[in-house]
């Protein structure tokens, strides 16, 4: 099975690029958890709320693909590896759950490698 790179980019608000920060760096360390739903909690309570749930979506687990961001002024780039088929997941779950958060300009591309 392949891997594929899920590249997503979006803008944030300016308020808020320090915390998407800290979003970015806790996903690189893979957690994934309380921690960062306190992280996305000043950015919109809702989705820091709905954060389980959409984790809970995922048919083989969020163990499934690796995350990881960076933040460049108010562009958020967010790289998720994972396997071919949780791509429809991704874009059917973890895309829709972002576009919840107040950004704009959100689009995502894919590689496979």
């Amino acid at each position: 099975m392949s891997e594929v790179r899920i590249t997503i980019r979006f803008q944030c608000q300016t308020e808020h690029s320090e915390h998407w920060q800290a979003v970015c760096e806790l996903l690189d360390q893979g957690k994934l958890g309380w921690q960062l739903q306190d992280a996305i909690d000043p950015i919109s309570v809702p989705a820091a709320d709905a954060l389980d749930e959409v984790w809970d979506k995922f048919s083989e687990g969020i163990e499934t693909f690796e995350p990881g961001g960076q933040v460049d002024g108010n562009t958020v780039t967010l790289v998720l590896l994972t396997g071919g088929l949780l791509v429809e997941e991704i874009k059917n779950i973890w895309i829709p759950w972002l576009e919840s958060c107040p950004v704009t300009e959100l689009d995502y591309s894919l590689s496979y490698e």
